[in-house]
């Protein structure tokens, strides 16, 4: 006792048992906030000045351009999971930003301290 406890080997705490629920509202959290910066990331990199970003034909021929552009080149595979996973994941932009927004309230609600009283006996 003198050396004082070391809480973090114990997986029973109340405070261990609540980052626990928590961990996978924000696992969840970080793939939805991943997948929308990753959609900002190729509309502000690639789509400066495409006459039509709603036009998902047009995008795509727009995108095979620029890989064309890439075939020989290192970030040529890169490039072409960035642009196939924004032709998915656009589709689902709205849904995707309130379900984020949705995680975040929840993980807010679940984060809150609560109070709890101990009790250390001596063995």
């Amino acid at each position: 006792m003198d050396n004082g406890i070391n809480l973090s080997f114990f997986k029973n705490t109340p405070q261990y048992l609540q980052a626990a629920n928590v961990l996978p509202l924000f696992e969840e959290y970080w793939k939805l906030e991943y997948a929308l910066r990753r959609i900002k990331f190729v509309e502000y990199n690639y789509l400066n000045n495409p006459k039509n970003k709603d036009d998902m034909a047009g995008l795509r021929k727009f995108f095979d351009d620029i890989l064309e552009k890439y075939k020989q080149e290192e970030s040529y595979n890169y490039l072409k999971n960035i642009f196939s996973d924004y032709m998915t994941d656009k589709l689902k932009e709205k849904d995707m930003i309130l379900k984020s927004d949705s995680l975040f309230q929840s993980i807010h609600q679940n984060c809150i301290p609560r109070q709890h009283v101990y009790e250390i006996t001596r063995l």
